[in-house]
C-alpha cells in the first residue's frame, strides 16, 4: 500500500482534469463522504480502472474494497470491452480467494 503522499500523487495523475482534491478522494474511498466533486465512488473507480492496471489498483486498495466495488454497474461503466473483459476477470479472481461473509 502506498503512503498517503504516495496517493495524493496516485489521485492526482489521473483526477487532474476534474479539478478534484486528492484529500476529496480519500474522503470518498474512506467512506467520510459520498462525492468527490461530481464523481461518485463508483465513478472514480471506473476511472482508475481505466487509468492503471488492476496491479497497480490491488497496490493501492485492499482486494476486498476492490471486490465491493466491482459490481455489474461499475463493469458496465466501462466504455471498453476489453476493459469491461478484465474487471470481470479480476472480479471472478478475487471471489475465489477472499472468503465469503455474511
Amino acid at each position: 500500500m502506498l503512503t498517503q503522499t504516495g496517493k495524493h500523487k496516485f489521485f492526482r495523475q489521473i483526477m487532474w482534469v476534474y479539478q478534484v482534491k486528492p484529500e476529496d478522494i480519500h474522503a470518498v474511498f474512506d467512506g467520510k463522504t459520498d462525492r468527490a466533486g461530481h464523481c461518485s465512488k463508483e465513478a472514480l473507480f471506473v476511472k482508475l480502472f481505466g487509468s492503471y492496471s488492476w496491479y497497480t489498483i490491488l497496490k493501492n486498495f485492499s482486494p476486498e474494497l476492490v471486490l465491493t466495488l466491482l459490481t455489474d454497474s461499475v463493469i458496465n461503466k466501462s466504455k471498453k470491452p476489453s476493459l469491461k473483459r478484465q474487471l470481470e476477470f479480476l472480479r471472478k479472481r478475487l471471489q475465489e480467494i477472499i472468503p465469503l461473509t455474511g
